[in-house]
């Protein structure tokens, strides 16, 4: 039997995939736009841990926006 509280449960779950959905959407598309500010709203301050193969590791999102910064353009750079 579904009680009220499974059944908070499961939207709370259902809300949390769709938000985590939602952000790697507007991550996507500011990263193909090169819009490094969207980019940079997409984590949190000191959250980013980065790993791009051929590129060296980047802690932090200003890091990880001046990388993208840096590289952008750049033959073997895709966003």
């Amino acid at each position: 039997m579904l009680t009220l509280e499974k059944l908070a449960e499961r939207v709370a779950e259902l809300e949390d995939r769709e938000a985590l959905r939602e952000l790697k959407h507007r991550y996507l598309m500011a990263a193909d736009r090169h819009d490094l500010e969207g980019v940079r709203d997409c984590f949190a301050p000191d959250g980013a841990v980065i790993e791009f193969e051929g590129f060296p590791r980047c802690e932090g999102r200003d890091n990880l926006v001046a990388m993208m910064a840096d590289q952008g353009g750049k033959p073997g750079f895709f966003t």
